[in-house]
Order: structure tokens, then sequence, then C-alpha cells
């Protein structure tokens, strides 16, 4: 995010999209680490009546809500894509 943020890139992409489509990309991050987590605690003590469903059912709600943010960004993803000519490549 910091190098599309930097001056160099300023004519490619404003500093306000790259806030509007990666603002989201911390909080994903700790999810994701805190899954990897959960998941690696699990194995460590698994045994052959381990399950891992609950953990799914535990995220699936977040997984949700990061899924319907993603389709608000659809708009400026494709506006910034049809304002700058090399990305429609």
């Amino acid at each position: 995010m910091i190098p599309l943020k930097s001056s160099e890139h300023s004519a490619e992409i404003e500093t306000s999209q790259v806030d509007q489509i990666f603002c989201q990309v911390p909080e994903i991050l700790k999810f994701h680490e805190t899954f990897l987590e959960t998941l690696k605690s699990r194995l460590s003590y698994w045994d052959t009546k381990q399950k891992i469903g609950d953990v799914f059912v535990d995220v699936s709600k977040t997984c949700a809500l990061y899924l319907v943010l993603r389709v608000g960004l659809t708009p400026t993803v494709n506006k910034t894509r049809l304002d700058k000519a090399y990305l429609r490549k």
C-alpha cells in the first residue's frame, strides 16, 4: 500500500483510492493470523476424534462481512481500472 501512495504513483492512482481499496488489509491480516494460530493450536492437540468444523463456523460471520465489503469496493476498483489505460489489460 505504501508504494502505491508514493508521489511517483500519484498520476496512476489517487491516495484516496488506495485507502478505499485497501482500507481493511490490516484487519484482514490480523484475522488470518488469529485464524492460523487457532488452526495450529487445534493441530497440536490432534487425535482421531478431533474436529475443526467449529473453527470455521466461528469465523464464517467475519468472512461474510469481508465479502460484503469486497462487493462495496467493486465500483472503486472498476472506476480506477477504467480511468487508467494500463490497468485495462
